[in-house]
């Protein structure tokens, strides 16, 4: 959440999507794996807290080359308010602080603010994405975003790339949770992991 989204009372609008996406429980019974020609795929249903309630999917498929694919479906639900953002938060360890993408850059954009962005390749750090408001908050964003590659100081590391369309992504060394927890910056814990967040659309 942004001051922003605060201001616009979004934190108890949306307090069901976020109850959604943190509590979700997987239904062991409903785990599926199927080996194809070239990779295997392992299809895992949640349940989400909600009222109403609802099901998601989220399908790995493992190929044989050491590429995975990750695709996550929702199937839409009536009777719930607006969806804020759809994505996924991948952890990695501390050391894999680098990142170059090609998307919309160098600085931080949104959906609804990015016409002074540019489309080319750009090279970052998690630390050097954090905004240093002065009330901790969602920042950080890059829109358009083709591919990005996330790597220690040797240059190991995971290629995010798009499959079908360009996503949005943020590379920053606090999760959305701690960002929304801490009212000071020095309320931020000390970091061991990073989150990346690769959301597939969100609102304006």
């Amino acid at each position: 959440m942004t001051d922003n989204d605060t201001g616009a009372g979004y934190p108890q609008d949306m307090a069901q999507w976020q109850i959604a996406g943190k509590c979700a429980r997987l239904i062991g019974d409903r785990l599926t794996t199927e080996e194809k020609s070239d990779n295997l795929e392992i299809t895992f249903v949640f349940a989400a807290p909600t009222v109403p309630s609802f099901e998601y999917k989220i399908i790995y498929n493992a190929y044989f080359d050491g590429r995975l694919g990750v695709k996550a479906e929702y199937p839409g639900v009536q009777g719930m308010s607006d969806m804020p953002v759809f994505a996924m938060d991948f952890k990695l360890k501390k050391q894999y602080d680098k990142f170059t993408f090609y998307g919309m850059g160098p600085d931080e954009n949104y959906i609804d603010r990015n016409n002074g962005a540019r489309l080319g390749v750009f090279t970052s750090n998690a630390q050097d994405n954090f905004s240093k408001y002065l009330n901790p908050q969602e920042c950080g964003n890059r829109t358009g975003v083709r591919y990005v590659s996330v790597y220690d100081e040797n240059s190991a590391g995971l290629k995010f790339k798009a499959a079908e369309q360009p996503f949005e992504m943020s590379v920053l060394p606090y999760s959305a949770y701690e960002l929304d927890n801490a009212t000071h910056r020095e309320e931020l814990p000390e970091q061991a992991i990073l989150g990346y967040a690769l959301p597939q659309s969100k609102w304006a």
